[in-house]
């Protein structure tokens, strides 16, 4: 609860002077409310003051108060190489209003979406959640998944790996992974195209150097990446992406060895089909 507590000071310090109700009463409601899977409005008390100290605060304040928690907790769990896992996440908005954050439905009880892109560190098998950034309409995964990396390799000595689902498959994303020597793996969606032909010519497991465009300060840039095909292990192809002189480890960390010259699962990184897939699961 004190963290809880210190987070909320942090992150309403611009205007702590005008604040009467103690921060620890909402800690105990936001706790209470989280607690049920439910939302302070529903379970909690003060919520209209919650709301308007939300509107009067800063992002940059948020972000600086949960990476101080965040912070405390890395050092207490004494992880020097991570490894990271990337996300994206909708919050549905009820609302009429609408905004820079705020994506338009269609066939939903609610109008709107809020989207998130969140990091995870995975360790011993789960996923603590490091930094969640809102993305706005338009701007696409790239940007604050780079921010996001950033700020990760703040946090840690070295990045061991880290791993993406099918909304990342994003050239400027992938220049910034091999600009920085970091090891990823990104699920690839099968595109028609290239990524179509690379599937027709892979009989059980195929490996293609893939070359990528994107355009940026009026200037072309040009990654490359491992385009790397699975067959014969489900119904559907396995395709992924990887650092280019990763393919050995990105395979097994994918859950997927070669005995007796044929392709098999094991109890590595577990893969849905893509109309299922939303993000890698350790």
């Amino acid at each position: 609860m004190s963290n809880i507590t210190s987070f909320l000071q942090k992150s309403f310090q611009s205007f702590a002077s005008s604040i009467i109700l103690p921060l620890n009463s909402i800690s105990f409601q936001l706790v209470k409310a989280a607690k049920a899977g439910s939302y302070v409005e529903t379970l909690g008390e003060h919520a209209d003051s919650l709301h308007i100290w939300i509107k009067q605060s800063y992002e940059e304040d948020f972000r600086k108060a949960f990476e101080l928690q965040v912070r405390k907790a890395v050092q207490r769990l004494h992880v020097s190489y991570a490894q990271l896992a990337f996300d994206t996440t909708d919050e549905p908005f009820y609302g009429k209003t609408r905004g820079l954050y705020v994506f338009n439905t269609k066939g939903e009880a609610y109008g709107g979406l809020f989207k998130f892109i969140s990091v995870s560190l995975i360790v011993r098998n789960k996923q603590i959640p490091l930094m969640s950034l809102p993305v706005m309409v338009g701007e696409g995964n790239a940007r604050p998944a780079i921010s996001l990396l950033k700020y990760c390799q703040t946090l840690f000595k070295h990045i061991r790996l880290a791993l993406f689902d099918r909304g990342f498959y994003i050239a400027e994303l992938i220049d910034y992974l091999e600009a920085n020597g970091l090891r990823y793996i990104i699920l690839v969606p099968e595109k028609d195209g290239v990524i179509e032909e690379y599937v027709a010519q892979t009989a059980e497991l195929g490996k293609f150097k893939h070359k990528m465009v994107y355009a940026k300060a009026k200037s072309k840039w040009k990654p490359t990446t491992t385009i790397v095909v699975c067959k014969g292990l489900d119904d559907y192809s396995w395709i992924f992406c990887h650092q280019r002189e990763f393919f050995g480890q990105g395979l097994s960390t994918c859950g997927i060895t070669s005995a007796g010259g044929r392709l098999k699962p094991t109890s590595g990184l577990k893969m849905k089909p893509e109309s299922k897939a939303k993000a890698p699961i350790i």
